[in-house]
């Protein structure tokens, strides 16, 4: 026989699924609603508009601990400080540091997260370089 503190466990996550899915359903019925009311009013003063012709914009989520752009700025502030080469951890606490965040775990990673995919921006316009260290560990210095 299973144990039942497991399968009470399961039977919690299969409930809190199940609700979640409903949430996002009801979500996905009300936003096709608008787009159809959104669709006749384009109809109703340019018939001749191909609706399907129009592209999707992809939503931006902003960090809830950066405005825009500060990250970058705080991030370069980083690396020409140190003088060395800094791993994404390395800067992520740094300005956690500066800007005297108590973060708990789920927010540390978000962070860490959002100084990582800002590194790769830097890198890809030119502003910040990548070496492999050690371990496959990267280090960045601004260039």
């Amino acid at each position: 026989m299973a144990e039942s503190h497991v399968v009470s466990a399961l039977k919690k996550k299969h409930a809190r699924l199940k609700g979640e899915l409903f949430y996002h359903q009801q979500a996905v019925e009300r936003l096709e609603k608008a787009l159809e009311a959104t669709g006749q009013s384009i109809k109703l003063f340019s018939p001749e508009v191909r609706l399907h012709h129009i592209k999707a914009i992809k939503p931006v989520h902003r960090s809830e601990h950066f405005k825009q752009g500060e990250c970058s700025r705080l991030v370069m502030d980083v690396l020409r400080e140190a003088g060395e080469p800094m791993t994404a951890k390395a800067v992520a606490a740094e300005i956690v540091r500066f800007k005297g965040l108590e973060l708990d775990d789920p927010a540390w990673v978000a962070v860490q997260r959002t100084v990582v995919n800002v590194l790769k921006g830097l890198d890809r316009r030119g502003v910040t370089e990548r070496i492999a260290r050690k371990h496959n560990s990267a280090h960045w210095l601004p260039r």
